[in-house]
């Protein structure tokens, strides 16, 4: 599948890098694309991992869009979210954004602990089941994990 790599840029995730899905039918999003946090997988993953205060202001800068039936659509919904990504140590981004596309992400930290990024996997939904979210989420978290030890972070 496709793995992409994203920072938080305001309201906003920006995708830096791409590894792109072998597969015939696969997802692409442009690099230095710009979409919205909170309907995406590597946005809750990083803003689960924000301070409060950070959080806040994030969120109430967000206007909501709903894309489709699963998009969190307000403050609320989305406190509830990231704190269960949070407690998980990783987010699962299901049709939020575009019907159809899966993600799991996990949150990339530096050597301050501050999640600074996020590791992601993306698919077509009927290829990323939920019998098969339990590889997908260990392999996605081992690698944010190893990011982030590269980048001198060290678990408490």
């Amino acid at each position: 599948e496709t793995t992409n790599l994203i920072v938080l840029d305001g309201t906003e995730v920006i995708y830096i890098a791409q590894s792109e899905s072998t597969k015939l039918l696969k997802l692409f999003t442009q690099l230095g694309a710009k979409v919205p946090f909170y309907c995406t997988g590597g946005g809750k993953a990083i803003l689960a991992f924000q301070p409060k205060k950070i959080q806040d202001m994030v969120i109430s800068n967000t206007n909501f869009i709903k894309y489709t039936a699963n998009t969190i659509s307000d403050a609320e919904q989305l406190m509830k979210e990231l704190e269960t990504v949070k407690e998980k140590g990783y987010a699962i981004d299901n049709e939020e954004r575009e019907e159809g596309v899966t993600c799991i992400a996990a949150p990339v930290f530096d050597c301050y602990g501050e999640a600074i990024a996020s590791i992601s996997v993306s698919g077509p939904t009927y290829r990323l089941k939920e019998k098969d979210f339990s590889t997908i989420i260990r392999n996605v978290t081992d690698v944010a994990k190893r990011l982030s030890e590269n980048l001198g972070y060290v678990e408490n």
